[in-house]
């Protein structure tokens, strides 16, 4: 078995284990936006909670016991609360209607759903609209809203 993949795995099993003791887990992550970071060669991102680190990418380690989840900054020493994680959905290929939520900076909740899509370059749209979500099959398309189009890097399921 891929030894990436079975580290990814660990990461996700022990990161929603409700038995969780208090463990640390080595991770290197990228901050991808405001309060929004990817673990470093996987296809996760966690969500954070009054996060200031650097842009860049850092070594870390992710901290966790039966009641709460940070992200430990090796070289700041800061912490942040993870309060979600999200795992690249497998795409599938068509358009689809859709009413999304504006979240945070390019980062779109789907109504009804634990899917989130992850755009480039979009407007902030405050309110629930109505849109058409148009996928390759790799994950990557186009979100239309209105006349606007705006790049789709990625759809998102959140982990409970």
């Amino acid at each position: 078995m891929n030894v990436k993949f079975l580290s990814g795995l660990l990461i996700l099993a022990a990161f929603f284990s409700p038995l969780a003791q208090a463990e640390e887990i080595e991770i290197k992550v990228i901050k991808i936006a405001s309060e929004l970071y990817k673990l470093e060669g996987k296809s996760i991102l966690l969500q954070t909670h009054n996060c200031d680190d650097p842009e860049h990418s850092q070594d870390a380690f992710l901290k966790m016991n039966d009641s709460s989840k940070k992200i430990v900054f090796r070289e700041s020493k800061s912490s942040c609360d993870v309060v979600a994680a999200y795992k690249l959905s497998a795409g599938g290929v068509g358009s689809y209607s859709v009413v999304i939520q504006y979240e945070r900076e390019n980062w779109y909740a789907i109504s009804s759903t634990k899917s989130y899509v992850r755009t480039k370059q979009c407007l902030n749209i405050s309110e629930r609209k109505r849109a058409v979500l148009s996928l390759s099959g790799t994950g990557f398309g186009t979100l239309h809203i209105g006349r606007t189009e705006c790049q789709v890097e990625g759809v998102y399921t959140k982990l409970d």
